[in-house]
C-alpha cells in the first residue's frame, strides 16, 4: 500500500521485486519552482532498513556520472523508502531485447562501465551483483550503475547473481573490484561480445584483470542515445496499442463482431480440408506478438511458438488454442483473431490458474 501522506506526487509505478516497489515521483521546488524527478523506492522489510541505512552514508559519498545517485532515506507515513536519482532510459537487458548490439556500442558500454567500477573503488565500495538488469543507459547515452554497495549488507546474506558471479565470489571469496571486472565480461559474453576479446575482464587470475584498455567516445555515446531513445518509443507505441487494444475487448459490440467474423471464417472454409486455409481471394493473414515483462513460453494449437518476446508471427484468422508457461504460471484460453487484425498480447493476457 502507498502512503497517503507525502511530499512527492506518485507518477508510475516502475517495478516491484521480493524487497521493494518502485515509483516514478516528482516535487515542485517551493522556492524555484522546478519540478525534481526521482524514483522512490519502498522497501517491504524493517530489515531491509537496517541494511540501507548502514551503506547509505558511503553510498551518497559516491560522485560519478556513472552510479546512480542515492538522494536520501525517508519514512513516509512510517513506511520506510529510499529517494533515489531517476534515470530517463532503458536497462541493458531490456536493450538487448531488440537483438545483438555492435561491437562498437558494447565497447563503448564497458569503457563507461568501467569507469564507473573504478570510482565505487575510489570510495572504498564495490558493485557485488553487476548483470544486466542492474545497468542502465539513459537517452543520452550515459551507463548508470545501479543497485551496488549492498551485496554484502543484505539481510538475507550475501546477494549475488549467480550467472555473472567471479569463480572466487561463488567459493565464498569477497566481492572486489577485480570480481566486479569479471562480472561485466560476463555481462557482455552474454550479449555477444567476444570472450577472446575480454581477457582483460575474464581472466583466471583476479589480480591480472586490468579491465579493457579503452575509454568513452562522444559520438558513440550519442548513438547509443539515439538507440535507447526508438527503444522506448516502440516500448511507448506498443503499450499505447495494447491499451487501444484492451478497451476495444471492454466495448459491448466487441463480442458480436468476433463471432461474426467466426462465422465468416467457417462459411469461407474449403469443404473437407484438413489445414483449414482461408481461401478468400485478397484476405491477408492475421499477426500475433506477444511482449511481456515476465519470461512466458507461449503454445498455439499445440505448437511451440517460443518464449517472449514474439514479433508479428502470421497466422490464419479464426479461433486458436492459446497455452502458455510463466514462472509461478500457466494457463490456457481461447485466442479469436480476425482477418489482417495484428494482435499484441501482454502480461494482462496471460493470467494463470
Amino acid at each position: 500500500m502507498v502512503p497517503e501522506k507525502m511530499p512527492y506526487q506518485l507518477e508510475k509505478w516502475l517495478g516491484q521485486g521480493t524487497s521493494a516497489t518502485v515509483f516514478l515521483a516528482s516535487r515542485v521546488d517551493e522556492v524555484s519552482g522546478a519540478r525534481q524527478q526521482v524514483a522512490i523506492k519502498f522497501l517491504n522489510s524493517e530489515k531491509l532498513v537496517e541494511a540501507w541505512r548502514q551503506e547509505l552514508q558511503s553510498l551518497q559519498q559516491v560522485d560519478s556520472p556513472y552510479c546512480l545517485r542515492l538522494l536520501g532515506f525517508e519514512r513516509f507515513s512510517g513506511k520506510p523508502a529510499i529517494i533515489l536519482e531517476y534515470v530517463e532510459g532503458l536497462s541493458l537487458r531490456q536493450l538487448a531485447e531488440w537483438g545483438p548490439l555492435s561491437e562498437d556500442l558494447m565497447v563503448e558500454i564497458i569503457a563507461q562501465a568501467q569507469q564507473g567500477l573504478k570510482d565505487l573503488n575510489q570510495r572504498g565500495l564495490n558493485h557485488g551483483d553487476l548483470s544486466p538488469a542492474n545497468m542502465m543507459i539513459n537517452t543520452s547515452g550515459q551507463v548508470k550503475l545501479l543497485d551496488f554497495g549492498l551485496a554484502n549488507s543484505s539481510p538475507q546474506g550475501r546477494q549475488f547473481t549467480p550467472p555473472f558471479a567471479a569463480p572466487e565470489v561463488l567459493y565464498g571469496e569477497p566481492h572486489n573490484l577485480y570480481a566486479d571486472y569479471f562480472s561485466l565480461g560476463l555481462v557482455m559474453s552474454f550479449l555477444g561480445f567476444s570472450q577472446k576479446k575480454l581477457t582483460g575482464l575474464l581472466h583466471p587470475e583476479p589480480h591480472r584483470r586490468t579491465g579493457l584498455a579503452s575509454e568513452s567516445c562522444q559520438e558513440l555515446r550519442q548513438v547509443l542515445g539515439e538507440l535507447v531513445k526508438s527503444r522506448m518509443q516502440e516500448l511507448a507505441d506498443r503499450e499505447a496499442k495494447t491499451k487501444v487494444q484492451e478497451q476495444q475487448r471492454s466495448h459491448p459490440y466487441y463480442a458480436f463482431g468476433v463471432l461474426t467474423s467466426i462465422i465468416y471464417i467457417f462459411l469461407v472454409m474449403v469443404p473437407g480440408s484438413q489445414s483449414w486455409s482461408m481461401v478468400v481471394p485478397g484476405e491477408g493473414q492475421a499477426r500475433l506478438s506477444v511482449y511481456t515483462n515476465e519470461w512466458t513460453e507461449v503454445y498455439l494449437d499445440g505448437q511451440r511458438l517460443g518464449y517472449s518476446p514474439i514479433k508479428n508471427l502470421a497466422i490464419k484468422p479464426g479461433a486458436h488454442r492459446l497455452n502458455w508457461n510463466r514462472k509461478n504460471n500457466s494457463g490456457e484460453s481461447t485466442l479469436t483473431i480476425l482477418p489482417e487484425e495484428s494482435l499484441v498480447l501482454g502480461d494482462q493476457d496471460f493470467v494463470g490458474f
